[in-house]
């Protein structure tokens, strides 16, 4: 009769078990996502003493980045949702490597990071981070990168990587407008022009910069030799028309949003960016803000699923191991 008993109450477990599994699947519907590369680095002359590019114009976007999507596979969380409701950004970085990233120390949940949002959604997450931390930098006027969440004492590559060179790149047109000091014309000339010191000193590079990007294209770039004169024209041509590659025009749209203190035109990263600049308030980051929150919450309800059906499953092998036990010691008896 004992044997009997443990048999239904094994049998029992095993039905709420499947009941459970098949009323909290959920297959959602997949959404594009746009990526959320910021256009970085100049592509200038190779043959002049090897300046270099931080990215190769290849990778760089025609436009300014569109307001991201989920990644695919991701759930898409309403604005009613209690994680978007309440989350900040401030969390976001808090629980970076405890709820999202690769989390690389716990083998169960970086499988299922990889099962579900995968390395680019990861990745995706990051890059918006980092644009957001690059706009809270404009906005108090301080490069605040470094305080990015570390992973084994190192600040995580993705966000550090987008945040520096946003600064950079945002940061130079505004130095450019007289929106903000020299170390930002400083940094973009080490950062983004590699090699440059041998034809122009920083120092005079940035006195050239203040007087605008045409007077770049003349001054800064007549200093190359003819063979590579051309490659730095079309990176600093005398108007826009002349740009040969999108970090070109993307200089320029914000440049010239800078110089009508109105950034409506640009697309809704850049759009913050300039504004931190123009109006040094935090509160013009928060379309960025959103956009974390609305990221990290799809990414962290996915990770989710997946850690609890990994859970369900391994509850199931250990329920249909009993269950052999069980008829195996019926069979002995």
């Amino acid at each position: 009769m004992r044997k009997y008993l443990i048999l239904f109450v094994i049998g029992s477990l095993a039905l709420v078990l499947y009941l459970r599994n098949r009323d909290t699947a959920v297959e959602p519907a997949p959404v594009p996502v746009q990526g959320t590369d910021l256009p970085v680095g100049v592509a200038l002359p190779q043959g002049a003493a090897e300046i270099q590019s931080p990215v190769p114009t290849s990778q760089v976007r025609e436009t300014s980045p569109a307001l991201p999507q989920p990644a695919p596979n991701l759930l898409v969380v309403s604005q009613a949702d209690g994680c978007v409701r309440e989350t900040k950004v401030k969390d976001v970085l808090a629980n970076h490597e405890k709820t999202w990233g690769y989390m690389g120390k716990d083998k169960v949940k970086s499988y299922a990071v990889m099962q579900s949002v995968g390395g680019q959604g990861i990745k995706d997450l990051s890059a918006l981070v980092g644009k957001y931390q690059a706009c809270v930098s404009l906005a108090r006027d301080k490069d605040l990168c470094g305080s990015l969440p570390k992973v084994d004492g190192k600040v995580d590559y993705e966000m550090d990587q987008v945040c520096d060179t946003t600064l950079h790149l945002v940061g130079f047109a505004g130095y450019m407008r007289g929106k903000v000091e020299y170390s930002y014309c400083a940094d973009y000339f080490k950062g983004s022009l590699k090699g440059a010191e041998e034809f122009i000193t920083e120092s005079d590079f940035c006195a050239i910069a203040k007087e605008g990007l045409p007077a770049i294209s003349r001054q800064f770039c007549g200093r190359f030799p003819a063979n590579a004169r051309q490659r730095c024209l079309g990176a600093f041509p005398v108007a826009p028309a002349g740009c040969k590659d999108e970090y070109c025009s993307v200089l320029w749209s914000v440049d010239s949003a800078l110089e009508s203190n109105n950034p409506g035109n640009l697309e809704y990263d850049l759009r913050s960016l300039a504004a931190a600049m123009i109006e040094k308030r935090e509160a013009s980051c928060q379309p960025l803000a959103d956009a974390v929150v609305q990221n990290y919450c799809s990414v962290k309800s996915r990770i989710d699923m997946k850690v609890r059906e990994l859970e369900i499953n391994k509850n199931q092998d250990q329920l249909n191991k009993a269950m052999q036990d069980g008829r195996k010691k019926k069979s002995e008896d």
